[in-house]
């Protein structure tokens, strides 16, 4: 066995299980998500102990409405024989602003890890029908749209908002319907005048960042 393997070998006895970490709340419930801070804080220390080190090598990307999509390669590179091997990785990331790419380089670095070294997260995520999940995700854009709606129907009732303002927002509204972060925006605007107390207990950050390809929360 080459002087990597061996070492590679070393990670996959040291890490082979981490746990997800983050709560996403919703309406109808929560669920459990991954971070990439527990995938980096479970693998670098042995990276670190066997003097292996991971080094992008390549991106490439493409953005289509708020979705960025990034494929991107790398190199685990042994520093004491200088062997390597290549890793890929594929991400996608929604956000109405600029921070769709550093969301989709994001995941594509924990995909690769986690399927570089096969780390169990505890669910199959090809036991999860992704009809399922692109229901959840509608499902949380039409409450959102539904409750900025609402909201903007009370700024208008309590006269805090003039009919040209009102009307501008019902159009970013409904341009924004299928844009879970820009519902957030518009939401977090509306309440901004007079601080509009939500009823039911909805606030700005009831709604995640929730990639629709995937069902992830992204950070």
């Amino acid at each position: 066995m080459t002087s990597i393997g061996k070492k590679l070998l070393s990670v996959y006895e040291s890490v082979q299980k981490v746990t997800k970490d983050l709560t996403i709340k919703m309406r109808s419930g929560s669920y459990k998500v991954l971070s990439e801070k527990m995938v980096l804080g479970a693998i670098r220390p042995e990276l670190v102990k066997n003097k292996l080190i991971i080094v992008q090598t390549g991106a490439q990307g493409d953005k289509t409405g708020n979705i960025t999509r990034v494929n991107t390669k790398y190199q685990i590179i042994d520093t004491e024989s200088s062997e390597f091997i290549e890793m890929a990785g594929y991400g996608e990331g929604s956000d109405s602003q600029d921070k769709g790419a550093g969301m989709a380089q994001t995941y594509a670095l924990k995909n690769a890890l986690m399927k570089t070294f096969m780390l169990i997260s505890g669910d199959d995520s090809d036991n999860v029908s992704s009809d399922d999940k692109d229901d959840e995700f509608q499902e949380q854009l039409m409450n959102a749209e539904k409750q900025c709606t609402k909201l903007l129907g009370e700024a208008i009732a309590k006269n805090l908002i003039n009919e040209s303002v009102s009307s501008l927002y019902a159009k970013d509204i409904l341009k924004n319907r299928k844009d879970i972060n820009g519902l957030r925006k518009i939401y977090k605007e509306i309440k901004s005048y007079k601080k509009i107390a939500p009823k039911d207990g909805f606030t700005d950050e009831s709604i995640p960042d929730i990639n629709p390809n995937n069902g992830e929360a992204i950070y």
